[in-house]
C-alpha cells in the first residue's frame, strides 16, 4: 500500500472538528485503506475488518454510524455497482498522487450514489446528488480553490481574493475532473507566456479558468513572452538625423 498524504490544515479544518474521535479514526484509517482513487468495499463488514482488524470490540454499528457522519459532513459519499455497495473520498484526487491506472472498484457517478438519509448501506435506497456538491454549491471545497487564488497571486503579484466570484471557474474545472496541479500548470504557463506583454490583463481568475479556454491553455506548450528591445542611443540617432548622421559618424564627430 502506497504512503498518504495528511497536510497540516487538518487540523484546522471544519469537518474535521465535527467528527467524534472514533470517527475521526475511521477516517485516517480509510486514508491508508482505500485505493489509488479514493474507492473502497462498502459493506460494513468488510469496513469493520480493513479498518479494525486487530480491534475485536469495535462493532458493526460503531462503523456503520462513523461512515454514515463521514457522509453527512461532505468527507465520504456512497454509492453502488449492481447489488453491491462501495465508499469514495471525493477530493481525493486533490490531495493524494493517483499511481495505478486501473481502478481497483466501479466508478462513483450521480446516477449511483446513495442518499446521505439511508440508515443502512443498501441499495434500497433512492439515489440522489451529494449535496456538498449540488448546483447550489458549485464550490463544495474552498479551500483547495484558495491555494489555487493564493498560488495565482503569488506568481504575478496580485491581491484576488478569497470570494466566490474568483472560486467560481477554478471550483467548476475541478469538478470536470482536473486536479489543483492542473490549473497551477495553467497558471505557470500563461504567466510565463503573457507577463509583460499587453496579455497581462488578462492574468485573472476568470479568463483561465474559462471551460471554453482552460484545456487548451493546459495542453498548450510552454511560451515565453517575447519582450521587444528598447533602441540604442546611437540607433535612435540614427532614425532622427539619417544622412546627416552617416557624415558625422565619418568625420567621427
Amino acid at each position: 500500500m502506497p504512503n498518504r498524504i495528511i497536510k497540516e490544515s487538518i487540523k484546522t479544518s471544519d469537518n474535521i472538528d465535527r467528527l467524534t474521535w472514533f470517527e475521526e479514526v475511521v477516517f485516517y484509517r480509510l486514508l491508508t485503506t482505500v485505493d489509488d482513487y479514493g474507492c473502497y468495499d462498502g459493506r460494513v463488514i468488510v469496513l469493520k475488518n480493513g479498518l479494525f482488524p486487530t480491534k475485536e470490540n469495535v462493532t458493526k454499528k460503531q462503523i456503520e454510524d462513523a461512515i454514515a457522519k463521514l457522509e453527512s459532513v461532505g468527507l465520504l459519499i456512497r454509492y453502488t455497482d449492481g447489488e453491491r455497495p462501495y465508499i469514495c473520498l471525493p477530493t481525493w484526487e486533490h490531495h493524494q498522487r493517483v499511481r495505478n491506472r486501473h481502478r481497483k472498484y466501479p466508478i462513483p457517478t450521480d446516477d449511483n450514489r446513495l442518499s446521505a438519509d439511508c440508515g443502512q448501506m443498501s441499495a434500497s435506497c433512492q439515489s440522489e446528488s451529494n449535496p456538498i456538491q449540488s448546483e447550489s454549491n458549485p464550490n463544495p471545497n474552498p479551500n483547495i480553490c484558495d491555494e489555487v487564488i493564493d498560488y495565482l497571486n503569488s506568481k504575478i503579484g496580485s491581491k484576488y481574493r478569497h470570494t466566490e466570484s474568483n472560486r467560481k471557474g477554478i471550483g467548476a474545472r475541478l469538478k470536470d475532473g482536473f486536479s489543483v496541479d492542473d490549473c497551477k500548470t495553467v497558471i505557470d504557463k500563461k504567466t510565463a507566456e503573457w507577463m509583460g506583454t499587453d496579455m497581462e490583463k488578462y492574468l485573472n481568475p476568470e479568463t483561465l479558468f474559462r471551460p471554453s479556454k482552460f484545456e487548451k491553455y493546459l495542453n498548450a506548450p510552454v511560451t515565453k513572452s517575447k519582450v521587444v528591445p528598447m533602441p540604442s542611443f546611437m540607433e535612435k540617432q540614427e532614425e532622427d538625423l539619417g544622412e546627416e548622421f552617416e557624415w558625422l559618424k565619418k568625420y567621427d564627430v
